[in-house]
């Protein structure tokens, strides 16, 4: 699906105009010359400096201020053990707010996905409070090694967040586009669905009006599925009411590839709020269909409780 399908309707792209083929032809030049500069063979030699091929990051790195955990947090415990029992995080669809993009016409937009967060768990206690004391731990490799990103949080007075304004803007304005350009406005769209500011006003069902939140803090990640050509990624304007959003999400739920699935040794941990919430998770492990003894025994042994590690680390 194209972003000026999303976007700009019955739009289909952007006029390439001869200005931007001079700039490509400029950017190829440069790279061709630099070119000149770079052998490639085994590793990348850019002056002293050997660059290796492998960027596996996920095996490569452990984070060293971040959690190496990515974890999806939630308000019930009968969310919780709808992942277990599914072992797989179901994404829905959110509306996020594009008013800091100032961006005409372009207020809102829904699409479907699956949060998580890397916050260390010694500093987890506010983002559990606003969403939620019960949540599963995946392996951060995990989510990096199947399409889990890092949002980009955007600064409202950088050149970055105005470029992006802009090009939006002109987007949803100009002409199509031959079809070999239509990759940028697709990028465009990606940009934007992995985006937000670092700061700005979020709503909850709980709350009485929107609060102010520094969303850089939240440390987000994102898992947006790759939707059939039945379902929409982008819920259309007059559709994405919170009724709207909840029938798309169900059926969306019915698409099981659109699914994080993963395995029970790929789970770090499994948090409740307290042992009664523990006792109860407990026995809902037990009574789970198709899940031999030891699996049960090991999803047991991943409860972690949050009043304690609340408590304790510091």
């Amino acid at each position: 699906m194209s972003c000026k399908t999303v976007l700009a309707k019955d739009q289909q792209s952007i006029h390439t105009t001869e200005k931007r083929d001079d700039h490509m032809n400029s950017e190829k030049e440069s790279r061709d010359s630099l070119q000149q500069d770079v052998s490639i063979k085994g590793t990348t030699s850019i002056g002293p400096v050997e660059i290796p091929e492998d960027n596996n990051v996920s095996e490569q790195l452990e984070s060293v201020t971040s959690a190496n955990i990515l974890c999806n947090y939630m308000k019930k415990i009968e969310y919780l053990k709808e992942v277990i029992r599914n072992m797989a995080f179901i994404p829905r669809y959110v509306e996020e707010n594009l008013e800091y993009l100032n961006v005409a016409d372009l207020h809102t937009i829904s699409f479907p996905m699956t949060c998580f967060c890397d916050i260390p768990l010694t500093k987890i206690k506010n983002h559990m409070e606003v969403y939620g004391e019960y949540g599963v731990a995946i392996k951060k490799k995990v989510g990096i090694e199947r399409d889990v990103q890092p949002i980009l949080y955007l600064n409202n007075s950088s050149r970055l967040k105005s470029d992006l304004s802009e090009a939006i803007s002109k987007l949803l304005k100009e002409d199509p586009i031959s079809p070999e350009w239509r990759i940028l406005p697709d990028a465009m769209l990606s940009v934007l669905l992995y985006s937000k500011p670092i700061a700005g006003y979020m709503s909850r069902d709980e709350w009485d009006k929107p609060r102010r939140r520094l969303f850089k803090d939240e440390c987000e990640w994102r898992y947006i599925p790759s939707v059939s050509e039945s379902m929409p990624l982008i819920i259309p304007q007059d559709d994405s009411t919170k009724k709207g959003r909840k029938y798309y999400s169900k059926a969306l739920a019915q698409d099981k590839s659109t699914w994080f699935s993963f395995q029970i040794d790929e789970i770090e941990y499994i948090i409740v709020p307290n042992e009664a919430a523990a006792i109860e998770m407990i026995s809902a492990i037990r009574s789970m269909k198709g899940k031999t003894q030891t699996d049960k025994h090991k999803l047991i042994s991943k409860i972690e409780i949050a009043d304690k590690f609340n408590a304790n680390l510091v």
